[in-house]
């Protein structure tokens, strides 16, 4: 990525989240626009997180706190300026919206979180190009998929990929994430009926233990796990405040399986349980 060091040869990198929207699924992480924003991003900064994503619009699959453009524009601008006087970090805007992420780039923004994958709005990736900045690209459920979890993301992926190739977009400012958590109700098989609909914490799980069917696509993985649903399912903990230590073993296995960055709400924590499962990542090329 044009702002972080990211991949083979480099340490796995840590995202900070900050959400502004009372929307979100985690209580824990939404700030109030203002102080609030830098003070919690220079916490991050002082924890050891590598770069800050700040959305103002909840994206989970199962919530509909979605703002429209404009809406997102106001908070986000402020969020980031309030960001960049708090704190050196590179600052990733969670968007959807060209228009959104033209005024966060602007704003020093650097990086650009789609969860879309490129496929909502068709000026994003332009936009992205622009201002020279790095993307990081979501695989998008169809709702339908051929194929195990794994192939059926990277091929979503894959066409993604080449979105930002035809626009344009440098190879090493892009990320891909394969949308843990986004993947709800869906299909695989020949046929589909309600016999073939995946649990979603099947998907993840699948997902996750196979993350080299991702990484085999050449670009460095991002993986989110932070308190997500699969993990309250799993564990039996329906709040996601209860999910730290579930959220924790998640992402110390995707690093473990080829993740280069993790996006996170605990910070701390996160990063303590990255090192270890790096460096065992790290020991599995000696033999005793």
């Amino acid at each position: 990525m044009s702002s972080i060091r990211v991949g083979d040869g480099f340490p796995v990198r840590v995202l900070g989240v900050i959400n502004l929207t009372q929307g979100s699924f985690y209580k824990g992480s939404i700030r109030s626009l203002g102080p609030a924003v830098g003070s919690s991003a220079a916490s991050m900064a002082e924890l050891g997180a590598d770069a800050v994503d700040v959305g103002a619009s909840s994206t989970a699959p199962y919530l509909k706190a979605h703002l429209s453009a404009n809406d997102e524009l106001d908070m986000i601008r402020r969020a980031v300026r309030s960001i960049v006087d708090a704190t050196s970090l590179p600052i990733s805007v969670d968007t959807s919206y060209s228009k959104v992420a033209d005024a966060a780039l602007s704003a020093g923004a650097t990086i650009v979180n789609d969860v879309t994958g490129l496929n909502y709005d068709p000026a994003l990736a332009d936009t992205i190009l622009d201002h020279s900045a790095s993307a990081i690209i979501m695989a998008k459920s169809t709702g339908y998929m051929r194929g195990s979890p794994p192939r059926s993301v990277a091929r979503i992926l894959a066409r993604s990929l080449k979105i930002a190739t035809e626009a344009g977009i440098p190879a090493k400012n892009v990320v891909l994430d394969p949308g843990i958590g986004f993947f709800r109700n869906v299909g695989s098989g020949r046929a589909f009926s309600r016999q073939d609909i995946m649990p979603w914490y099947k998907w993840d799980c699948s997902v996750i233990r196979n993350l080299d069917s991702i990484t085999a696509l050449g670009r460095p993985v991002c993986v989110g796990v932070s308190r997500k649903s699969f993990i309250g399912h799993i564990s039996g903990r329906p709040d996601p405040s209860d999910r730290l230590a579930g959220s924790i073993s998640a992402a110390s296995i995707a690093v473990y399986n080829g993740a280069s960055m993790v996006r996170t709400h605990d910070v701390r924590e996160t990063i303590d349980a990255v090192k270890i499962a790096e460096a065992l990542r790290s020991a599995r090329s000696f033999k005793e």
